[in-house]
């Protein structure tokens, strides 16, 4: 069928499908940027949450002291992992 097309109609099909092209690039890019940021604002949520779990739990068991960005060396007695999922739970009612 193309090969029937005149030039000229060829030249419009083709501006069109390539207009289409950046068009779909563009939205793309803009679902990306709107994920990223979306996916950011929850991550940021959820790290505040889990900030107020931790301190509440450590008030609540009178921690000197809780560190976070990295752990040198934990002691198994003293991982409060579960107690902080619970803290959570109990949190987000």
């Amino acid at each position: 069928m193309i090969a029937q097309l005149g030039d000229e109609e060829r030249r419009r099909l083709e501006k069109d499908l390539l207009e289409k092209k950046r068009d779909a690039a563009r939205a793309q890019q803009e679902f990306s940027e709107d994920f990223n940021m979306r996916r950011n604002e929850e991550l940021g949520n959820l790290q505040k949450r889990i900030v107020e779990a931790v301190r509440a739990l450590a008030k609540e068991e009178s921690f000197d002291l809780l560190l976070t960005d990295g752990v040198i060396y934990a002691n198994d007695q003293i991982d409060v992992t579960s107690r902080v999922q619970q803290k959570l739970e109990t949190l987000a009612q």
